[in-house]
């Protein structure tokens, strides 16, 4: 497709690549989870680090080919794709107006203050001032000018305390107590809730969504689809009698009309004009289900037959879908010996089977929607490791090398679109309580050990505001007042106190109860003398970094990730509900 257009990656792509990677990598280390915590971040969104990497290539990938066939859309066709795929848009909303007094850069005294000021103005609205003249006259957000009718958003678009507070207020017009977030202290009015993304909201992702869609119809008809072909070798006409199967619960009368259906029996090929029920030859329901590529779902209940259009994966016979199955198991037990993974394999097989039998039973199907959903995930694999877009053989090679077969990779897919539509179907009767998800942490704490520290610190730069080096007296200057400083601390003098007398990091004061580090995510200077302290409490000895002279004290070691950390509640929260789901579908 690219040659096609004559495009190409530039010459630099992998090293293009290498420095978007490592700085969304440096990112998350930033945030305080270091090396290990993004790794284990990774594992929580279920990637590995190669699947993750991957994704980032097929955006990379993406972003070239939609400059290329970047189009512009009316509204008439944003609004259009919007209603006739509404479903991609839903998401609980709120619509809310604040008013925020900073409390950036102030002192202790200065934000007891603003405190102050705004549990008045709180006042000033419960007595029925108008809280849009209220906001006009006192809100430090500089955005609330060019969002007169205030902020529409979804969860984890806004600090977690912001929007904790704005999603609890109940009916329009609502007005919050006063919030603390890191901004400063907040009073949010409730304008409105929405379950979907106005349009007005999702404008600014419809051509993104559009571009894809029109850019992964063109990758798609790049690649060669597999035909369907199913042995009918076996079937032979077939007469029903009282005594078949099908005639258990009485009766049932099949519409099943076959028109031009070419068919091998036995290598041969025949032709049959029609198969009809009133005076004709009849088939078996698992027949219709083989001949047609139909869905058939018996319905005891209701002695009805519903056949759809069959997607999904298909297997010959027990034997291949056991193998299927010991395929997606040994992929992860790679160290277990074969009588576990045969085991293991045949109690998933089992369950998975039960899980689409509930599904079905609750008319959840694998429709056309599945089909493509499967296809263009499909399309993207193909399209990043096939040099040849025919080359069956090539691909073959590439889902082995991460320990798949093409059936077991649709397989999996298909698993997790039940399991996703029935978790959607039960969420509030799944959803685990706080209660159950703190339990669920304290008895697998060791899924979440972490190696970081929150330290204090005290920083005299030797650098001016370009990093170009101090005079070598005011170095030298800065060397004795640090020492200083540091026999102080090691009298007992309160920490915070010489923070606050001597600290030129202006930073601190965002940070009052210190910082959260882990390895790789700091000056290498400042990292290691930072580990080399043993105890909490202790203060390590002055040492020289690329900023200058620091004083580091130890105040928590972190052993494990924190639950309170939205990643992780988000990570058991779904965990606990599943196996809920997991339960529900065992009892069915």
């Amino acid at each position: 497709m690219l040659k096609e257009n004559n495009l190409s990656l530039p010459e630099n792509f992998s090293d293009d690549f290498e420095y978007s990677f490592n700085m969304t990598n440096e990112y998350y280390k930033n945030q305080g989870l270091g090396e290990n915590g993004f790794l284990k971040l990774l594992e929580m969104m279920g990637y590995t680090y190669d699947s993750y990497k991957f994704h980032n290539q097929i955006d990379l990938i993406y972003s070239i080919l939609s400059s290329h066939f970047s189009k512009t859309y009316s509204d008439e066709e944003l609004k259009k794709f919007y209603d006739e795929n509404i479903s991609l848009y839903k998401k609980d909303m709120v619509q809310a107006k604040h008013i925020l007094l900073t409390t950036e850069g102030k002192t202790d005294d200065q934000i007891k203050e603003t405190e102050k000021n705004i549990n008045n103005i709180l006042e000033r609205i419960k007595k029925g001032e108008d809280f849009d003249t209220l906001m006009n006259e006192y809100c430090e957000d500089p955005g609330i000018k060019s969002n007169p009718d205030g902020y529409i958003f979804g969860a984890g678009e806004m600090v977690k305390e912001f929007e904790e507070a704005a999603f609890s207020l109940q009916k329009k017009g609502d007005v919050s107590d006063v919030v603390k977030t890191s901004y400063g202290f907040h009073i949010i009015k409730l304008i409105d809730k929405f379950d979907t993304i106005p349009f007005d909201k999702a404008k600014s992702t419809l051509k993104d969504d559009l571009n894809n869609n029109y850019i992964n119809g063109l990758i798609k008809e790049k690649i060669d689809s597999t035909p369907l072909s199913i042995d009918l070798s076996l079937i032979k006409d077939y007469t029903l009698t009282s005594e078949d199967e099908i005639f258990e619960s009485g009766k049932r009368e099949i519409d099943a009309v076959l028109n031009n259906v070419k068919i091998n029996v036995e290598g041969k090929n025949v032709e049959e004009d029609n198969i009809l029920y009133m005076g004709r030859t009849y088939v078996p329901l698992r027949y219709i289900s083989e001949i047609l590529a139909k869905e058939v779902i018996w319905n005891p209940d209701t002695n009805t037959a519903d056949i759809y259009d069959k997607y999904g994966v298909s297997f010959s016979s027990e034997e291949e879908e056991l193998d299927t199955y010991i395929h997606i198991i040994r992929k992860d037990n790679k160290e277990k010996d074969e009588a576990f993974i045969i085991n293991e394999a045949k109690k998933q097989m089992e369950y998975d089977r039960k899980l689409i039998k509930f599904a079905h039973s609750l008319n959840i199907i694998t429709d056309k929607n599945f089909e493509k959903s499967y296809t263009n995930y499909l399309s993207n694999i193909k399209f990043q490791f096939l040099k040849n877009f025919n080359s069956d053989e090539e691909f073959k090679k590439v889902l082995d090398s991460f320990g798949y077969t093409e059936k077991s990779l649709k397989r999996i897919y298909e698993i997790e679109f039940y399991t996703d539509k029935l978790y959607e179907k039960f969420i509030e009767e799944i959803k685990p309580s706080k209660e159950e998800i703190l339990s669920y942490f304290e008895n697998n704490k060791e899924d979440f050990i972490y190696d970081g520290l929150r330290v204090k610190h005290i920083l005299l730069y030797t650098t001016d505001e370009s990093g170009n080096p101090l005079d070598e007296e005011t170095i030298k200057t800065k060397e004795n007042v640090i020492n200083f400083i540091y026999e102080r601390a090691k009298k007992g003098e309160d920490f915070d106190t010489l923070i606050k007398e001597y600290t030129e990091d202006e930073t601190v004061e965002d940070y009052p109860d210190g910082y959260e580090i882990a390895k790789g995510t700091m000056d290498e200077d400042f990292e290691k003398a930072a580990y080399s302290i043993e105890n909490v409490g202790d203060v390590c000895k002055p040492f020289l970094s690329k900023y200058g002279y620091h004083i580091i004290k130890l105040e928590e070691k972190i052993t494990y990730l924190s639950v309170d950390n939205k990643a992780v509640y988000s990570h058991i929260e779904k965990i606990v509900a599943k196996e809920k789901l997991k339960e529900k579908v065992k009892n069915s």
